[in-house]
């Protein structure tokens, strides 16, 4: 599996298995116990910073060929503001993230393993809009053989 970051996919780099990325953004739930009630209600609720790490292999040619694309990694990932960070299994939905931290190598001759950290200050999943459609309301003997398309494009 690969990833893009910043409209940019690197076709040396692979997702290595024990990628984490929640199902949803961290929530916090802070909880007022009610005297004489059991348990408590619900006083707020904090959606927090999402992190994702990423475990990456490095294939390269050679030992001083992977410390020049240790380089090219930085200029590529490290940036001054979120950008869409996207992968390959989830095409459609994208996180605006920054990288955290350091990337430390495992190194071998022609290959690096190790762990891109990602945060997402702006915790959410996003995909395509989606279009509000307004259809006609139609009889049976009206509708039948018509598609939901051809119902909502008749633009009553």
């Amino acid at each position: 599996m690969d990833f893009e970051f910043n409209g940019i996919n690197k076709p040396y780099i692979y997702i290595l298995q024990g990628m984490e990325r929640s199902a949803w953004a961290p929530l916090t739930r802070e909880i007022a116990e009610v005297p004489g009630r059991a348990g408590g209600r619900l006083k707020e609720t904090k959606t927090n910073v999402r992190t994702i790490t990423v475990p990456v292999m490095i294939k390269r040619d050679g030992f001083s060929d992977l410390q020049k694309v240790k380089e090219d990694l930085g200029g590529w990932l490290i940036t001054e503001k979120p950008e869409k960070l996207i992968f390959d299994d989830e095409p459609d939905r994208y996180y605006m993230a920054v990288v955290d931290g350091e990337l430390e190598l495992e190194e071998m001759v022609r290959w690096g393993k190790g762990t891109i950290t990602f945060i997402c200050p702006d915790p959410y999943k996003y995909g395509k809009e989606k279009q509000a459609v307004r259809i006609k309301k139609l009889t049976w003997e009206e509708y039948k053989g018509r598609t939901w398309e051809e119902v909502g494009s008749d633009g009553n």
